[in-house]
């Protein structure tokens, strides 16, 4: 095919005196696109000859002797070009050309006149303000638009252009006012946004953009759209609080009675600025002219708000704890929250068992839900809950109780599966390999879930050592000790499985067990005792770049910094198609220099 087109190519070469005008520029628009400027130009300037006021064959030779940068050779054919054809065009590569050649005074002539005399529509005004802004003369194109703006007497035109040139000038307060313009005559949020970005990536910036806006804002108090900006602004530059007042101003101009308020909230709790949030939130709350269901929503989510960030927490205190699950309380009272019911005796549940350590008490909460709210998520979220609770007991056939009326569930809804996989891992804690195996193949169907591949990686575990049954027992009991989170009666199984046969498969997975276990309770001390014992006992261990991770960690949490740095980079080195490579490299940004 490539021949042709070059064979093709040449006998049009050599014979194109004999072809029409099209085929010639169909030649000469193929040589240019393969960058042949020469013979592009050759073409365009014989067509142009046979029609000068072909401004198409004229644009042809302007681009192909551009591109050669032959800018004396032009200047001749575009200063005939104009007198043929004058218009804004022309009058504007005359300038560009000159201006190339360094002959400034000449170029701005030309720029004056395509103004002057050559502005007919908007098009011719865009024509030569981009012209001079591909010479980089802002200042020249913010002249051209403002005259575009007196011939057609309209203070509005251009405002996009002008504010982009006026941020590149440095005026930040000209280039407000021109977005101030396009969002006055767009409404078009999203682009106005786009642009204050861009100016407020200077932190210089800040302090003008917001007094623009707030300028806005004053002369034109009844613009909703004006409160949104501002309120975004605030919210892009970090100034939470002030985004709150204008939040508050937005809610009573529209009429929200808290909505307003109440989706800054849900943002603010999305975005995990946890004390915005909860001031927003308190606002409808102490607003007793708020609607009623819109109260109940806000007390719902300061109290989900300020769970959340307690699960965030270093140090949680009894009075924050007793805080959530009064206002949970207080929620459940109000005859308007009937619909939250459910959720709110589940929350409290997991408050108790998580926050509260109170097990007692949240398996309470977990039974009523279960039980009163049958049918609904909650309850079966409750029986997982509580199914969870009674095999870190012990209770395996209580749990396997808990657990049967969720068989009514669909096998494809996410809460079976994950009934499905408590029942599966009891089997396997039980030492009953086979019956788990069974089950996690089923489990592991449901592709792209956590318990399918929880479930995968317990068959894999099984495959790989189905002529180790009583060793695979043994593991899979030190297992769940680590799931009844007995760390220490689980160190020692796995010290056990070790010493029992140091240098099998499963002594070298246990090895692994006791490095999550240290690294996890912040035995970082031990995780380099073990580590060591590991890499020398299994020095080619498929788990290694796992473990060289762990240790890594540990190394960085005992400030054993430089250490620490390299073994990272030998983990990088070492194992390139590592699950940990990401890991690692966020690593090594936070290892002090």
């Amino acid at each position: 095919m490539n021949v042709i087109i070059v064979a093709t190519i040449l006998f049009f070469t050599s014979h194109y005196l004999c072809f029409s005008q099209a085929d010639k520029l169909r030649l000469a628009q193929s040589y240019e696109q393969q960058g042949d400027f020469a013979n592009s130009f050759r073409l365009y300037y014989q067509l142009l000859e046979t029609d000068q006021l072909n401004l198409g064959y004229f644009l042809g030779v302007v681009r192909s002797l551009n591109n050669q940068q032959k800018y004396t050779e032009l200047l001749p054919i575009v200063e005939m070009q104009v007198k043929r054809t004058p218009s804004s065009l022309t009058y504007s590569i005359a300038g560009e050309t000159l201006w190339k050649l360094g002959q400034p005074t000449k170029a701005d002539e030309n720029w004056n006149t395509a103004v002057k005399e050559f502005i007919f529509s908007e098009d011719d005004v865009l024509t030569i303000a981009n012209s001079q802004l591909t010479q980089r003369q802002i200042e020249k194109a913010i002249t051209t638009f403002i005259a575009g703006r007196k011939k057609f007497t309209s203070n509005e035109l251009f405002a996009e252009e002008l504010s982009q040139c006026y941020a590149a000038n440095g005026k930040i307060d000209l280039a407000m006012t021109e977005i101030i313009t396009l969002l006055r005559t767009s409404f078009n949020l999203g682009v106005v946004q786009g642009k204050i970005t861009a100016l407020i990536s200077n932190p210089n910036n800040i302090p003008v953009v917001e007094e623009s806006l707030l300028k806005l804002k004053k002369t034109d108090q009844e613009n909703l759209l004006n409160y949104r900006l501002i309120e975004w602004f605030y919210r892009s530059t970090n100034q939470t609080g002030k985004a709150l007042n204008i939040v508050s101003e937005l809610d009573k101009k529209s009429g929200s009675n808290g909505g307003e308020i109440y989706q800054f909230a849900s943002v603010c709790s999305k975005d995990g600025l946890f004390e915005d949030a909860l001031k927003a939130y308190s606002m409808i709350i102490d607003d007793n002219s708020a609607a009623a269901n819109l109260r109940i929503s806000a007390i719902f989510g300061y109290t989900r708000t300020l769970e959340t960030k307690l699960s965030i927490s270093t140090s949680i205190t009894k009075d924050q704890i007793s805080d959530v699950l009064q206002r949970y309380e207080s929620i459940a009272k109000d005859p308007t929250a009937s619909s939250f019911a459910p959720e709110i005796v589940y929350r409290k549940g997991m408050v108790l068992k998580i926050f509260a350590k109170d097990i007692p008490s949240a398996k309470k909460e977990f039974t009523q839900c279960a039980s009163k709210y049958y049918g609904t998520p909650f309850s079966s979220m409750a029986r997982l809950e509580l199914a969870e609770i009674a095999m870190v007991e012990g209770s395996f056939d209580e749990a396997k109780n808990i657990l049967q009326p969720m068989k009514s569930l669909s096998e494809t809804n996410e809460l079976r599966r994950k009934a499905d996989f408590f029942i599966a891992e009891m089997l396997w804690f039980e030492g009953n390999i086979d019956s788990a195996k069974v089950l996690y193949g089923a489990i592991a169907k449901k592709v792209l879930t956590n318990e399918a591949n929880d479930a995968l990686e317990r068959i894999i575990l099984i495959e790989q050592f189905q002529e180790q049954k009583v060793r695979l027992q043994e593991y899979a009991k030190a297992t769940y000790l680590t799931f009844q989170m007995k760390n220490n009666d689980a160190l020692n199984a796995f010290r056990t499985i070790i010493l029992s046969n140091a240098t099998d498969d499963i002594s070298e997975l246990s090895y692994l067990d006791i490095l999550l276990i240290q690294h996890s309770t912040n035995q970082d001390g031990n995780v380099i005792t073990t580590y060591t014992e590991f890499i020398k006992a299994f020095p080619e261990s498929i788990w290694g770049d796992k473990a060289l991770f762990l240790y890594a960690s540990s190394l960085k949490n005992l400030q054993r910094f430089e250490e620490s740095k390299k073994a990272f980079q030998q983990l990088l080195a070492t194992f390139p198609s590592s699950t940990y490579l990401t890991a690692t490299r966020e690593e090594l940004r936070k290892i002090p220099l």
